[in-house]
C-alpha cells in the first residue's frame, strides 16, 4: 500500500468518497458488545446515549480502528437523544431476501444516499449471509458501497468488479480469498457481518480489530 498505509481515518473517508481508495477503512462492528467493558449488558447501553458515544469512542481507539459502529439497527434516534457522532459511514443493513423490483428498490432509497453523500458522509449497503440474489441490485451500480461476505457470497465478487466495494467479514480469522479482496486497490472498507454483541466477549475486541487490521496487510 506504499505511504497509503499512513493515511488518517478522514483522508481515507475523502478518498473513498472520491472513488479512489487508497486503503481500506478499518470498522468493527461493536456498539451494544462494549457495555461488557463496564459490566453493563447491551439494553442498559444502548438505552443510554451518553454511555454509548463515550464506550464506543474507547473501543474505536484501543482496536486501532478508523470508527466503530455507534448503533446497528435497534435506536434509530440515538443521535436526536443527544449522542455526538463523528464517524461518517451509515450503514444501511439489509436481509439475504432481495428485494422483488430492483428498480423500484433503488427509487425508494436514492433520496437516502442523496442525504448521506450530501453530508460528507460514505453510505454503505451491508449484505450479511447469502446474499448472492442481490446481484441484480448490485448491478445497478448505485451510489452507495456494496459491503458483502466473500464466503457467503462468493458471486458478488464478480459483479462488482472493477468497482468499489467493502467486505463483511465474521470475527474469525481472515480466509485467504477475503485477502485478496481486502488487498484490492477497490476495497474501500473492512467491518464485520454483525454486531458483536453475543458473538465475542469485550476483552476480544482488540483481536477482532487486528483481524481486520491485518485483512488488507
Amino acid at each position: 500500500m506504499g505511504d497509503a498505509v499512513s493515511a488518517t481515518p478522514s483522508q481515507a473517508l475523502q478518498a473513498a468518497l472520491r472513488g479512489r481508495p487508497e486503503r481500506p477503512l478499518v470498522v468493527p462492528i461493536a456498539s451494544a458488545v462494549v457495555g461488557e467493558l463496564q459490566a453493563l449488558g447491551p439494553e442498559a447501553v444502548l438505552a443510554d446515549p451518553g454511555k454509548l458515544s463515550m464506550l464506543v469512542r474507547e473501543v474505536a481507539v484501543s482496536p486501532g480502528a478508523d470508527a466503530a459502529v455507534a448503533e446497528f439497527g435497534t435506536f434509530w434516534d440515538a443521535e436526536a437523544l443527544g449522542m455526538s457522532l463523528e464517524a461518517q459511514v451509515v450503514f444501511v443493513v439489509e436481509e439475504a431476501d432481495p428485494p422483488p423490483d430492483p428498480s423500484a428498490y433503488a427509487a425508494a432509497l436514492a433520496p437516502l444516499w442523496a442525504t448521506i453523500r450530501f453530508y460528507g458522509a460514505l453510505g454503505v449497503l451491508h449484505l450479511a449471509g447469502g446474499a448472492d440474489t442481490w446481484a441484480p441490485v448490485l448491478e445497478r451500480e448505485g451510489p452507495f458501497l456494496p459491503c458483502f461476505d466473500p464466503e457467503a457470497s462468493p458471486g458478488l465478487a464478480s459483479v462488482v468488479a472493477g468497482r468499489s466495494f467493502g467486505l463483511a467479514l465474521p470475527p474469525r480469522p481472515v480466509t485467504a480469498r477475503a485477502r485478496e479482496l481486502a488487498s484490492s486497490s477497490r476495497c474501500v472498507l473492512l467491518t464485520h457481518t454483525r454486531e458483536l454483541a453475543g458473538v465475542v466477549p469485550g476483552r476480544a475486541l482488540a483481536s477482532c480489530g487486528a483481524e481486520l487490521r491485518g485483512a488488507a496487510a
